[in-house]
């Protein structure tokens, strides 16, 4: 299933230039511990060493020219063992082959060798964890950056040879200007629009001194770190700052602020998640039994939740999708079919959207969900979508039993 979805990713991202959101995330269930059946290794403890359940790292991919979704690039499911005990160790004594981080470098590998191989460009965009010198080191070549979150106060060779500490180094550094951007919320603050002061410079990092490391790894590499830091901080809140090591070229205000905003666009691989927990499928409230069985409906709950947020930015007329890059060709035939259907007598009713675009397709859905169809009505949601993309599935199985033999 995952390799089904890596090649079709493969046909959606070819000549394209590619954003690579990745993400690890976590399938609690515990509530349902009972009826699970713990042999055979598919369901064992989440990163807290007590939950039962299993976790997925996943990358998601975009148009960097349109922000479009393209699909799932690549999907790694995983657990610790059901009898697994913690222990504390020396980080730097372990190969990351060894270690769970490994996904960051597994996970990005493979998806360059399948889904992004007819790629023109890629640049992959991660969180804190990421933070890893073998990450640094392995996943950039001629064609694939990397834009990361700083999780290190790294020691580092700046622009005048000086061995310092990243953080203080950045922070010291000649102001570019600054910026406003939409901070969404989270349970550490609250969301709004926040001014940005933004400073960027060049480092050299030095490989860390493990043994393995010195065949395997290069002695130093060069990458560009951007800092933003809000200011005129609401009362009670903590200020937005953040650390982003990338290996693009950065030159000046405009190219720092460019790649900030690409930063912000982590959030889709986030609503993907979250649509397949409880605002959405509610994997995490399964009552089947069998852990491989579980998997297979989180992959299939995966397939959907793309699907469904590609219909939902294509709700404007905004998107350059085309139907068929999201829909079968019998899945289009139905579709045309129920346009005739959900289309009313008035004009205000009929769909506005041009035939085969994927706004076509996602005015069809969103009227199967429920909407109305009127422009004055609020815009059709992402649970609406669902609700569409659910019962169109059910259509569809009655359009195929009726569907003539070929």
């Amino acid at each position: 299933m995952i390799n089904k979805m890596m090649v079709k990713s493969k046909e959606a991202t070819k000549d394209r230039c590619v954003i690579c959101l990745g993400d690890t995330s976590e399938w609690n269930l515990m509530n349902h511990k009972n009826r699970l059946k713990l042999k055979g290794g598919k369901i064992g403890l989440l990163s807290d060493n007590r939950t039962i359940g299993f976790m997925s790292h996943n990358i998601i991919g975009l148009d960097r020219d349109t922000s479009d979704i393209l699909g799932w690039l690549n999907i790694e499911l995983f657990n610790r063992p059901i009898d697994n005990v913690p222990y504390t160790r020396d980080n730097g004594s372990v190969p990351i082959e060894d270690k769970e981080s490994f996904k960051w470098l597994n996970t990005s590998q493979k998806a360059k060798e399948i889904s992004l191989e007819q790629s023109t460009h890629s640049l992959f965009i991660t969180d804190r964890e990421s933070d890893i010198y073998e990450y640094l080191c392995s996943v950039p070549d001629k064609k694939t950056d990397i834009l990361l979150r700083a999780k290190h106060n790294r020691y580092v060779l700046n622009k005048k040879g000086k061995k310092v500490q990243v953080f203080n180094d950045i922070e010291d550094q000649e102001k570019l200007g600054s910026t406003t951007f939409e901070i969404k919320d989270n349970r550490k603050r609250i969301s709004r629009k926040a001014k940005l002061e933004i400073k960027s410079a060049k480092y050299r990092i030095q490989r860390p001194t493990k043994k393995w490391l010195r065949d395997k790894y290069p002695e130093e590499i060069e990458m560009t770190m951007v800092y933003a830091k809000e200011i005129n901080v609401p009362n009670g809140e903590e200020p937005v700052k953040w650390y982003l090591w990338t290996t693009e070229h950065v030159d000046g205000l405009e190219q720092s602020i460019e790649k900030i905003k690409l930063y912000t666009l982590r959030w889709k691989v986030e609503e993907a998640h979250r649509l397949l927990k409880k605002e959405g499928f509610n994997l995490e409230d399964s009552e089947l039994e069998n852990p491989e069985s579980i998997r297979k409906w989180l992959l299939m709950g995966m397939e959907a939740s793309i699907k469904i947020q590609q219909l939902k930015e294509a709700r404007d007329g905004n998107n350059s999708m085309e139907v068929r890059e999201v829909f079968e060709e019998d899945e289009m035939k139905c579709l045309e079919h129920l346009n005739g259907v959900y289309e009313g007598a008035t004009e205000k009713q009929k769909n506005p959207h041009q035939k085969n675009s994927l706004a076509w397709a996602s005015w069809i859905i969103a009227r199967i969900g429920g909407w109305k169809g009127y422009t004055s009505q609020r815009k059709p949601g992402t649970i609406t979508y669902k609700w569409g993309y659910e019962k169109f599935q059910t259509l569809m199985i009655g359009f195929r039993l009726n569907k003539p033999p070929s």
